[in-house]
């Protein structure tokens, strides 16, 4: 099996493997990652800057920004690398500028505010403005502008608009603009607090919000690449407070003059470049055929037919009924392939384990379905997720209090053979 292609098997990391892996990351990456080194000699060029705005560019040549960790596709963090529309819109003002930033992540919304607040970071590159932060923060024109929406689970039919969520409970993080609107105009309304929108989302799912209020671009992402097949957007807010939000830069009050010159350089952006932005991280538009190396195309010509497993009952992802391979992976498979111009050979009837020994002997060239654990990669080689979704403990009822794994310490616990919770259990 060729690994320099498809790197061993398509994978799906579960939200379990995601925190653990969080966890180990957090200390390394909460401060100092700088991601741009842009010319300080070339200063503002081509921009109307005063010589006062020089001085501040070539006396401030590196800029601390807090980059939030979940806040998906506008600002977030993947193993400590700063994404998203406005990280990649702060690093073209950067550009413009001729200065470099360098990300504070690792911390929650409200701990950036701290932070920010204490004056240990500069700006946050996505926020949206409120009479409250006016007392601590300047503000860019928006650079965006999307509406808020309402999001229920799919079998609910009592919410339709905003009014709908008077005496039921909505999520919304801690440190949002939608908990600061709730709370103060919205009594009707409880608010369930979380830390981020996914545990925003997931609260619907786990049966402890009814309804949960979000950014549409972040909401479209989650139910996207999360999998949250059980929730529905029912329509958009447009209540007091929570219509229609433009996404700013916030500037530290001391600090006017950065304030300005990324005024500046916001308005010398061309069309063109906002559109490219928003088709890469707004847009599902489809990616034209990839862009294969001499290599990669003569492996493909050599190996026009790929083994791929297909399990037997592991639905929705991948399952077999009625003499076909059915499911999510391998639909994605089945795209993967056309995009590749190979056809898919869909192996049925060996046992997880089975398929994990076939793989080892090259009988089975790869795996559609495997998560990446520390034991699977001393003998596979793994791509980039390409979907992320959470698991969960099954109890009988009656035993809902053992809703962690250290609830379940000393107890018998179900796993398939060879499963991956298998090995992180063990």
């Amino acid at each position: 099996m060729n690994t320099q292609l498809f790197k061993g098997c398509v994978t799906i990391i579960w939200a379990s493997l995601l925190l653990l892996t969080g966890l180990a990351l957090c200390e390394q990456t909460a401060w100092g990652r700088e991601a741009s080194s842009p010319d300080a000699a070339r200063a503002g060029q081509g921009l109307s800057l005063t010589p006062e705005e020089r001085d501040f560019l070539r006396s401030h040549p590196v800029v601390r920004v807090g980059n939030e960790d979940d806040w998906p596709p506008f600002d977030f963090s993947e193993h400590g690398v700063p994404k998203g529309y406005a990280i990649e819109h702060l690093e073209l003002l950067g550009r413009k500028l001729g200065i470099s930033f360098e990300y504070v992540n690792g911390y929650t919304w409200a701990e950036l505010l701290d932070l920010f607040r204490q004056g240990r970071i500069d700006l946050l590159p996505s926020l949206w403005i409120s009479e409250r932060r006016k007392e601590f923060m300047l503000f860019t024109e928006p650079f965006l502008e999307l509406p808020y929406v309402i999001v229920t689970g799919r079998k609910d039919t009592s919410i339709a608009s905003f009014q709908d969520l008077f005496g039921k409970t909505v999520s919304a993080p801690k440190g949002y603009i939608q908990a600061e609107v709730l709370k103060s105009s919205f009594p009707e309304i409880d608010v369930h607090h979380v830390n981020n929108p996914l545990e925003g989302l997931k609260a619907i799912t786990y049966g402890k919000a009814d309804a949960y209020i979000g950014y549409r671009g972040v909401v479209d992402y989650l139910i996207a690449t999360r999998f949250f097949s059980d929730l529905q957007i029912v329509g958009e807010t447009r209540a007091p407070g929570l219509g229609p939000q433009g996404l700013y830069i916030g500037i530290r009050q001391d600090m006017p003059l950065l304030r300005d010159v990324l005024q500046k350089a916001m308005d010398s952006i061309s069309r063109k470049q906002k559109v490219e932005l928003s088709q890469k991280w707004i847009s599902v538009e489809q990616k034209p055929f990839p862009d294969l190396t001499s290599q990669e195309a003569v492996y493909l010509r050599e190996h026009p037919k790929l083994k791929v497993d297909n399990l037997q009952d592991w639905p929705p992802f991948n399952f077999f009924k009625n003499g076909k391979a059915k499911g999510f992976c391998i639909d994605y498979m089945k795209l993967l392939a056309d995009k590749l111009g190979v056809e898919v050979d869909f192996v049925s009837g060996p046992t997880w384990s089975e398929f994990m020994t076939m793989l080892d002997q090259g009988s089975l060239d790869l795996l559609v379905d495997v998560v990446q654990t520390e034991g699977r990669q001393e003998s596979i080689a793994f791509t980039e997720p390409y979907m992320t979704i959470f698991s969960g403990i099954v109890v009988r009822k009656g035993n809902e209090k053992q809703a962690n794994l250290e609830d379940l310490a000393g107890r018998k616990v179900v796993v398939p053979e060879s499963f991956y919770y298998q090995e992180i259990l063990e």
